[in-house]
Protein backbone atom coordinates (compact mmCIF):
# COMPACT_ATOMS: atom_id res chain seq x y z
CA UNK A 1 0.00 0.00 0.00
CA UNK A 2 2.80 2.41 0.87
CA UNK A 3 4.46 1.64 -2.49
CA UNK A 4 1.23 2.48 -4.35
CA UNK A 5 1.01 5.78 -2.48
CA UNK A 6 4.63 6.55 -3.28
CA UNK A 7 4.13 5.79 -7.00
CA UNK A 8 0.96 7.87 -6.99
CA UNK A 9 2.75 10.80 -5.35
CA UNK A 10 5.55 10.56 -7.94
CA UNK A 11 2.95 10.72 -10.72
CA UNK A 12 1.44 13.76 -9.05
CA UNK A 13 4.75 15.56 -8.77
CA UNK A 14 5.68 14.70 -12.36
CA UNK A 15 2.52 16.26 -13.75
CA UNK A 16 3.42 19.68 -12.33
CA UNK A 17 -0.08 21.16 -12.24
CA UNK A 18 -2.69 22.06 -9.64
CA UNK A 19 -2.95 19.09 -7.31
CA UNK A 20 -1.92 16.14 -9.42
CA UNK A 21 -3.50 17.36 -12.61
CA UNK A 22 -5.30 20.18 -14.28
CA UNK A 23 -8.91 21.12 -13.58
CA UNK A 24 -9.33 21.75 -17.31
CA UNK A 25 -11.84 19.41 -18.95
CA UNK A 26 -10.46 17.58 -21.97
CA UNK A 27 -11.95 19.34 -25.01
CA UNK A 28 -13.56 16.22 -26.46
CA UNK A 29 -15.29 15.52 -23.16
CA UNK A 30 -16.44 19.12 -22.66
CA UNK A 31 -18.07 19.13 -26.10
CA UNK A 32 -20.17 16.06 -25.29
CA UNK A 33 -21.28 16.64 -21.69
CA UNK A 34 -21.78 20.40 -21.45
CA UNK A 35 -24.09 22.65 -23.45
CA UNK A 36 -22.14 25.06 -25.67
CA UNK A 37 -22.17 28.62 -24.38
CA UNK A 38 -23.83 29.85 -27.59
CA UNK A 39 -26.60 27.25 -27.48
CA UNK A 40 -30.01 28.79 -28.32
CA UNK A 41 -32.39 29.05 -25.37
CA UNK A 42 -34.93 26.52 -26.67
CA UNK A 43 -32.16 23.95 -27.18
CA UNK A 44 -30.73 24.68 -23.72
CA UNK A 45 -34.14 23.97 -22.23
CA UNK A 46 -34.11 20.54 -23.90
CA UNK A 47 -30.41 19.78 -23.25
CA UNK A 48 -30.00 16.60 -21.20
CA UNK A 49 -28.11 17.38 -17.99
CA UNK A 50 -27.49 14.98 -15.09
CA UNK A 51 -29.60 15.31 -11.96
CA UNK A 52 -28.40 17.75 -9.31
CA UNK A 53 -28.47 16.42 -5.80
CA UNK A 54 -29.93 18.93 -3.37
CA UNK A 55 -28.52 17.33 -0.24
CA UNK A 56 -26.00 14.76 0.89
CA UNK A 57 -24.59 13.50 4.14
CA UNK A 58 -21.11 14.07 2.72
CA UNK A 59 -20.35 17.80 2.77
CA UNK A 60 -16.72 17.39 3.78
CA UNK A 61 -14.57 17.44 0.63
CA UNK A 62 -12.11 14.99 2.17
CA UNK A 63 -14.83 12.34 1.85
CA UNK A 64 -14.47 12.65 -1.93
CA UNK A 65 -10.75 13.15 -2.37
CA UNK A 66 -7.87 10.75 -2.75
CA UNK A 67 -4.10 11.02 -2.98
CA UNK A 68 -4.02 8.17 -5.51
CA UNK A 69 -3.85 8.71 -9.27
CA UNK A 70 -7.13 8.43 -11.21
CA UNK A 71 -8.04 4.92 -12.34
CA UNK A 72 -10.71 6.14 -14.77
CA UNK A 73 -9.74 8.39 -17.63
CA UNK A 74 -12.52 7.59 -20.10
CA UNK A 75 -16.03 8.03 -18.71
CA UNK A 76 -19.12 10.15 -19.24
CA UNK A 77 -19.22 12.98 -16.67
CA UNK A 78 -22.91 13.54 -17.46
CA UNK A 79 -23.66 10.03 -16.17
CA UNK A 80 -22.42 10.93 -12.69
CA UNK A 81 -24.92 12.75 -10.45
CA UNK A 82 -23.76 16.25 -9.54
CA UNK A 83 -23.23 16.75 -5.79
CA UNK A 84 -24.89 19.71 -4.05
CA UNK A 85 -23.51 23.20 -4.65
CA UNK A 86 -21.75 23.39 -1.27
CA UNK A 87 -19.89 20.14 -1.96
CA UNK A 88 -18.74 21.27 -5.41
CA UNK A 89 -17.49 24.60 -4.03
CA UNK A 90 -15.71 22.85 -1.13
CA UNK A 91 -14.11 20.40 -3.56
CA UNK A 92 -12.85 23.19 -5.81
CA UNK A 93 -11.34 24.97 -2.82
CA UNK A 94 -9.78 21.80 -1.39
CA UNK A 95 -8.26 20.81 -4.74
CA UNK A 96 -6.74 24.25 -5.27
CA UNK A 97 -5.31 24.41 -1.74
CA UNK A 98 -3.97 20.84 -1.34
CA UNK A 99 -1.28 19.83 -3.82
CA UNK A 100 -1.36 16.18 -2.70
CA UNK A 101 -4.87 15.50 -3.96
CA UNK A 102 -4.87 13.44 -7.13
CA UNK A 103 -8.38 12.12 -7.73
CA UNK A 104 -12.04 12.17 -6.80
CA UNK A 105 -13.72 9.15 -5.25
CA UNK A 106 -17.50 8.93 -5.31
CA UNK A 107 -19.08 8.43 -1.90
CA UNK A 108 -22.11 6.14 -1.90
CA UNK A 109 -22.66 5.82 1.86
CA UNK A 110 -20.82 6.23 5.14
CA UNK A 111 -19.42 2.73 4.70
CA UNK A 112 -18.82 2.77 0.95
CA UNK A 113 -16.35 4.81 -1.06
CA UNK A 114 -15.66 3.62 -4.60
CA UNK A 115 -11.91 3.39 -4.01
CA UNK A 116 -11.45 1.33 -7.18
CA UNK A 117 -13.05 4.08 -9.26
CA UNK A 118 -10.98 7.21 -8.92
CA UNK A 119 -11.87 10.06 -11.26
CA UNK A 120 -9.62 12.86 -12.50
CA UNK A 121 -9.83 16.14 -10.62
CA UNK A 122 -11.24 17.93 -13.67
CA UNK A 123 -14.59 16.23 -12.89
CA UNK A 124 -15.22 19.12 -10.48
CA UNK A 125 -15.18 21.58 -13.40
CA UNK A 126 -18.08 20.03 -15.36
CA UNK A 127 -19.97 19.61 -12.07
CA UNK A 128 -19.71 23.36 -11.47
CA UNK A 129 -20.63 24.15 -15.08
CA UNK A 130 -23.52 21.68 -15.12
CA UNK A 131 -24.85 23.31 -11.98
CA UNK A 132 -24.76 26.74 -13.66
CA UNK A 133 -26.32 25.30 -16.84
CA UNK A 134 -29.14 23.75 -14.79
CA UNK A 135 -29.78 27.09 -13.07
CA UNK A 136 -29.83 28.90 -16.43
CA UNK A 137 -32.09 26.24 -17.93
CA UNK A 138 -34.52 26.58 -15.01
CA UNK A 139 -34.65 30.37 -15.38
CA UNK A 140 -35.14 30.19 -19.15
CA UNK A 141 -37.75 27.45 -18.79
CA UNK A 142 -39.71 29.70 -16.40
CA UNK A 143 -39.43 32.61 -18.84
CA UNK A 144 -40.59 30.50 -21.79
CA UNK A 145 -43.47 29.07 -19.73
CA UNK A 146 -44.47 32.61 -18.78
CA UNK A 147 -44.43 33.70 -22.43
CA UNK A 148 -46.60 30.71 -23.39
CA UNK A 149 -49.06 31.57 -20.62
CA UNK A 150 -49.23 35.19 -21.80
CA UNK A 151 -49.77 34.06 -25.40
CA UNK A 152 -52.50 31.64 -24.31
CA UNK A 153 -54.19 34.37 -22.27
CA UNK A 154 -53.89 36.80 -25.17
CA UNK A 155 -55.35 34.25 -27.61
CA UNK A 156 -58.24 33.54 -25.26
CA UNK A 157 -58.93 37.26 -24.85
CA UNK A 158 -58.75 37.75 -28.62
CA UNK A 159 -61.20 34.88 -29.14
CA UNK A 160 -63.60 36.36 -26.55
CA UNK A 161 -63.40 39.75 -28.25
CA UNK A 162 -64.09 38.21 -31.66
CA UNK A 163 -67.04 36.25 -30.28
CA UNK A 164 -68.52 39.43 -28.75
CA UNK A 165 -67.86 41.41 -31.92
CA UNK A 166 -69.53 38.84 -34.17
CA UNK A 167 -72.38 38.46 -31.70
CA UNK A 168 -73.11 42.17 -32.12
CA UNK A 169 -73.21 41.86 -35.92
Amino acid sequence: MAHALQVSMMLCIASGSIGCQSLRIPEATANTCLPPEDLPVLKLIKFNLPPLHKSTAFLNPTDYLSEYAPTLTIFDPAAIPVPPHAVVKNLEHAILSDKDICSIVLVRSLQHRDEDQQYPLWLVTPWARMERACEARTLWRSAVDGIHEMLDASTKEKNRFQMRFFAIL
